[in-house]
């Protein structure tokens, strides 16, 4: 018992030790009504930082809608070595990744009407995702997962950050450097994202 106690202890020092990840947990709400919720986490292990973020929505716009996304992207230091998304919805199963292959990342996205097969030379150091949990203090562009672009960030009004996505101009607020509220510009509904009152 002694002997398999202490193997037991080693094989625990050896293994790969995860940080406690970091959740959020949003409400998403139209029209002040509360149409579904997004969870952000965030785990470090290493040199590595992992995120995900998950958002189910059920809406009526004449028939009722449903959308399941999940979104994941890891990065080495300030890096990002990969990001995808996967979309399910009453329109169907739709997809985006855009990986480093040691040169460039490549870019394919099939998402609903929109497809982009390319490829990005510069390497990326901030995402959509990591909106979520660090304020674009000094971001000039992000990476818009599911679209395989790069979106240019504003600060505006002293206010808020802007970025915009398509001509979609997604609003992000900050309270000492946590996202509390964003409002999110879409061609057939705008709505927003709200930080849970026990987040705060």
């Amino acid at each position: 018992m002694l002997r398999f106690c202490s193997v037991l202890f080693l094989l625990l020092l050896s293994a790969p030790l995860w940080a406690t990840p970091e959740v959020r947990r949003f409400d998403i709400e139209l029209a002040g009504m509360k149409i579904g919720e997004l969870t952000a986490t965030r785990t470090r292990q290493d040199t590595l930082t992992h995120y995900r973020v998950e958002s189910k929505v059920s809406l009526w716009l004449f028939v009722r809608v449903n959308v399941h996304h999940i979104q994941t992207s890891v990065y080495r230091g300030n890096t990002l070595l990969s990001s995808t998304v996967q979309t399910s919805s009453n329109r169907g199963d739709f997809s985006a990744s855009v990986t480093w292959n040691e040169k460039h990342y490549d870019v394919k996205v099939d998402m609903y009407k929109y497809n982009n097969e390319s490829v990005i030379t510069d390497p990326i150091h901030f995402n959509a995702m990591r909106l979520f949990f660090d304020e674009p203090k000094d971001i000039k562009k992000a990476l818009a997962d599911s679209y395989g672009l790069m979106a240019p960030v504003s600060f505006l009004k002293n206010t808020y950050y802007e970025v915009d996505v398509r001509g979609e101009r997604n609003k992000y607020y900050y309270k000492d450097g946590k996202l509390y509220r964003a409002n999110m510009d879409n061609a057939i509904k705008n709505y927003e994202i709200i930080l849970r009152k026990e987040e705060n």
